[in-house]
């Protein structure tokens, strides 16, 4: 029986929305668009009101903010949404990109996020508070509305002893609370398999429970350490997200660019493919740790 046929199933669903824009003014995200595009998502949803009494736990709002302190012992509630920036603004007149990822319960308020968004657009994102029209919603690559569980496994048939990594926003790992300023892959898978153990025990029908997401992770951080860097091009970005409420800094830069691994790659491909919808690392939620996936030839 091949490894893939005991692949064990998160019970995620995940819709990603890619929203096109019409700058009607300068817009400018700087440094950190995806944290510019939250905050700019979060007023205009606590805008409409927000009666915590009869709020549903699953209102946009809630799905961004909420906090439950019995969450595994405490740790930070996994956010079931991401943010995916493809520009840091436009000139008046220009159109402009972004996608959202939507996981478990925010799949079903899409028409919440899709509203907020629409509202955002208009009270105006970013330094200077430029305002945009929002002109499309479509499915978003490279998924849409898919069961990403399948995909994952998929990805893990594919003849291939050599995968690259494309980092589209910065890359915030840690390792013994300590920043890693390096590219390094059992890091990252640890990460990911952390991550993506939180959501799918939050919001999906994981078949593993937490400790035996953990020896996963481990044993796939240990396969991970195996396998050969050989080429990469990648930098440290620094990057920061400001509170309009407290105007306090928080730092999220980290590494962008690209690398490349060959060996047994096959038993990480799933992850990675999956990493590609949920991101991995510090600030996933305000569009950090987004990457794409790149399969070599085998041969």
């Amino acid at each position: 029986m091949r490894w893939t046929e005991t692949f064990p199933r998160t019970g995620l669903r995940a819709r990603r929305l890619w929203f096109t824009l019409h700058a009607r003014d300068p817009v400018d995200l700087g440094s950190s668009p995806g944290a510019a595009l939250r905050g700019a998502l979060l007023e205009a949803l606590a805008e409409r009101g927000h009666p915590p009494a009869s709020c549903p736990a699953t209102c946009p709002l809630c799905l961004l903010t909420a906090s439950d302190p019995a969450w595994l012992r405490g740790r930070e509630l996994p956010r079931p949404v991401t943010i995916e920036a493809a520009s840091r603004g436009a000139r008046p007149g220009e159109s402009w990109q972004f996608g959202l990822t939507l996981l478990g319960p925010a799949r079903e308020e899409h028409a919440g996020f899709c509203a907020g968004v629409a509202r955002a657009a208009e009270r105006g994102i970013g330094r200077g508070r430029g305002r945009s029209t929002l002109v499309a919603v479509g499915d978003g690559p490279p998924f849409g509305e898919r069961d990403i569980d399948d995909q994952a496994v998929a990805a893990a048939v594919w003849p291939s002893a050599q995968l690259t990594l494309l980092f589209h926003s910065p890359l915030r790992l840690t390792a013994g609370r300590q920043l890693v300023h390096q590219v390094d892959l059992a890091v990252l898978v640890q990460r990911l398999i952390e991550r993506i153990a939180a959501l799918s025990l939050r919001y999906g029908r994981p078949e593993l429970g937490w400790e035996e997401w953990q020896a996963l992770s481990r044993s796939l951080a240990g396969q991970a350490a195996t396998i050969r860097l050989v080429g990469e091009n990648t930098r440290w970005q620094e990057a920061f997200s400001t509170s309009c409420r407290s105007g306090r800094r928080t730092p999220l830069g980290g590494i962008v660019g690209w690398a490349c691994w060959e060996g047994a790659v096959e038993p990480l491909l799933p992850w990675l493919r999956w990493g590609e919808v949920l991101h991995v690392g510090k600030g996933a939620v305000k569009g950090n740790g987004w990457f794409g996936l790149v399969l070599g030839d085998s041969g």
